[in-house]
């Protein structure tokens, strides 16, 4: 009664809140549309946004009565900057890191049968656009391969 798509996403914010990362809370990890230059009235930060991201999802080959298809998961971690070339540096590369050591070549939890595996599709490190509006943004997107039957 839930999407591949949807059951992965949660997944990937559950296996996120467990890292339980240095200096971000668990409600903080995020399942959203897009991510977004925050507002700090109504966005908490830092924050780490799980998303569709926004490139075509891939469908790499099709086999007697299922298809393979390759979900794209952005993951963005999202955090004031200000413009300051130091601030969070360490913290902000270990989470990175260990996102990154979380899912790659990796398979999601078995309560999502589909899943094949995870591959990694790196993003810059750092997003100059964001920084020039005091945001730090770095961002991962991880194609998810899962395996479907087709029709309904």
């Amino acid at each position: 009664t839930t999407s591949v798509l949807y059951r992965i996403m949660t997944q990937m914010q559950t296996q996120i809140q467990a890292l339980a990362l240095t200096g971000i809370s668990s409600s903080s990890v995020v399942v959203k549309w897009l991510p977004r230059q925050f507002d700090t009235t109504t966005d908490p930060v830092p924050a780490i946004v799980i998303c569709p991201a926004p490139i075509p999802e891939t469908h790499p080959n099709q086999l007697t009565a299922t298809d393979n298809l390759g979900y794209p998961i952005l993951v963005a971690m999202i955090d004031k900057q200000n413009q300051d070339y130091v601030a969070n540096l360490a913290r902000n590369t270990l989470w990175r890191q260990k996102l990154s050591r979380e899912f790659r070549y990796q398979n999601l939890d078995s309560a999502i049968p589909e899943v094949i595996h995870v591959i990694p599709e790196p993003k810059a490190i750092i997003d100059q656009a964001w920084f020039a509006a005091n945001c730090w943004y770095s961002g991962i997107v991880f194609r998810v391969l899962s395996r479907e039957s087709r029709g309904n």
